[in-house]
């Protein structure tokens, strides 16, 4: 019964979104239009039960497919060329995508986020009830997932993986932290020890530190751990109070976890990267400029050359004759529309732009 139920539910999301992208009024909005008709409403739809149930793969990617024929087909026509992945178009806009969700992360990261609530809020009523049911004498990273769970608690227990990812300790008086086993020191990676020399009379991170004048105990770590491990560790601050120890989320500097941050860990660890020789503030400037949204979408076609010149159409086998219709001399590509036709430069030099000159050189979309 539970079974069907859930089917149901994502029956009727799907539904729910065919319905609102097949709406006739949706067909002509512009590229900007498009865009936040995505973001705030499409993708928005499923979000309440992905922050409690883990929706299946299969049924995010069909989600995904919808939204990417919506941006791509033609208003007229109804159809359109994709001229990149999805994946690629969840990119964050500073790296050269247009920060549409995974939706697949996104849950992964909305389902963490309870995980995260029983942790540091075990007080809660719904921290309360999961203890009491699932793991009513450990914790909620040691928990295993049980006999007959609910498939709620079978989609947050799945979701401890970015958890332990991305989880730290934060130093206080040491006495909870494992020198071997926790994630504790500061700055990147894993946070974890690389074992050169394990001192088995040292375990904890309270034998690291000398408690008489609360500071770090050099001799002991610099006999233990190389040399970047040893600066890593001494960087780390103590305060005189001496408080407990505290689990800390290490991808933000608050500490807290949050769904954003929790997304863009998980975009950062395995995300898809757009491969051009561009700079790297090129795209944060592109975003930052104060035009319409659908001149800056068309900047980032021209970029990533996703526009349907004969040069691209016959590379899909979508054109038989790549030449340029105008001069009849060179195939028309990106480059050749918006560089080297001699049409393009009699209309530059029309309008007396001032860089016009500069727009035979080989970095000229930067």
């Amino acid at each position: 019964m539970v079974g069907r139920r859930k089917k149901h539910a994502f029956v009727a999301i799907k539904e729910r979104c065919v319905k609102l992208l097949n709406n006739w009024s949706m067909r002509f909005l512009s590229a900007g239009g498009k865009e936040v008709f995505l973001k705030s409403i499409l993708q928005a739809i499923p979000t309440y039960a992905m922050q409690c149930f883990k929706l299946p793969v299969s049924f995010c990617r069909e989600l995904e497919n919808l939204m990417c024929k919506f941006w791509w087909r033609n208003s007229k026509t109804n159809k359109g060329i994709h001229w990149c992945k999805w994946s690629e178009m969840c990119i964050p806009k500073a790296k050269g995508g247009l920060s549409f969700k995974d939706l697949s992360k996104f849950n992964f990261a909305l389902l963490a986020k309870q995980g995260w609530k029983i942790i540091t809020k075990s007080d809660c009523l719904f921290a309360r009830v999961m203890k009491a049911k699932y793991f009513p004498k450990g914790d909620f990273m040691s928990a295993g997932v049980g006999f007959y769970p609910s498939y709620t608690w079978r989609s947050i227990w799945g979701a401890r993986q970015l958890l332990e990812e991305g989880m730290g300790w934060q130093i206080g008086n040491g006495e909870s932290v494992n020198i071997w086993n926790d994630s504790w020191l500061s700055r990147l990676g894993s946070g974890r020890i690389r074992c050169q020399n394990m001192g088995l009379r040292v375990t904890q991170v309270s034998d690291l530190i000398n408690k008489e004048n609360n500071t770090w105990k050099p001799d002991i770590i610099q006999s233990l751990f190389e040399e970047e491990q040893l600066k890593r560790i001494l960087t780390i601050p103590l305060a005189n109070s001496r408080p407990q120890d505290a689990l800390v989320w290490r991808g933000d500097n608050t500490g807290t976890y949050t769904v954003k941050n929790g997304y863009r860990w998980l975009i950062t660890e395995g995300g898809t990267r757009i491969h051009n020789e561009l700079p790297a503030n090129f795209f944060t400037k592109l975003w930052e400029l104060q035009v319409p949204s659908k001149i800056r979408i068309f900047m980032w076609r021209i970029t990533n050359n996703y526009l349907p010149t004969l040069y691209n159409l016959k590379a899909r086998q979508l054109a038989v004759n790549p030449l340029c219709p105008v001069c009849r001399s060179e195939e028309e590509s990106v480059d050749h529309l918006f560089r080297e036709c001699p049409f393009t430069q009699q209309v530059l030099r029309g309008l007396e732009m001032p860089f016009s000159t500069c727009n035979r050189q080989a970095n000229w979309k930067t």
